[in-house]
This record gives C-alpha cells, sequence and structure tokens, in this order.
C-alpha cells in the first residue's frame, strides 16, 4: 500500500507530455472541489477524457484520486515517444 501512495504522489507532480496547457492535476481537474472528477470536469484535459471510461476502475461515473494518478501514469508511459516500437 505504501508504494502505491508514494507512486500516486508522484504521478501527481510529474507533468503529462499529452497535450501542453491542459490541467494535469487532480485540484485543477475537480473544478467543483468534490474530491472526484467526473467525466464534465475530465473533459479539460483531452488524455483523460478519452480514457475515462477505463480509468473509472469502480464504475461509479467518477474518479478518485487513486484512479487519478493511475490513469495520468498511463497518459504519459502511453505519450512518451521512447516507449513506441
Amino acid at each position: 500500500m505504501r508504494l502505491s501512495a508514494i507512486f500516486a504522489c508522484g504521478a501527481l507532480l510529474l507533468p503529462a507530455a499529452a497535450v501542453a496547457n491542459e490541467p494535469e492535476t487532480f485540484s485543477d481537474i475537480d473544478a467543483d472541489r468534490s474530491g472526484t472528477i467526473e467525466l464534465h470536469e475530465a473533459d479539460v484535459n483531452r488524455a483523460l477524457a478519452a480514457s475515462f471510461e477505463q480509468a473509472d476502475r469502480d464504475d461509479d461515473g467518477k474518479l478518485s484520486l487513486r484512479e487519478f494518478a493511475f490513469a495520468m501514469a498511463r497518459i504519459r508511459v502511453e505519450s512518451d515517444p521512447r516507449q513506441r516500437s
């Protein structure tokens, strides 16, 4: 569990390479400050919105901080040109 928390925190600090000038932090995207991100809030980040359904692991229609962290980490890996072969 401790490793997951460290990974989640680190994922929030690193800039995503997906699209410049789009909000990337949980607090920037959680517009209503509910502690979760709903699809209409995720629309400000195209990569997150596109992967929202897959990121919503518990199918509750919103992303928790943990779901968001893992989604953004995946987006970073997928957008890294060094990962392409």
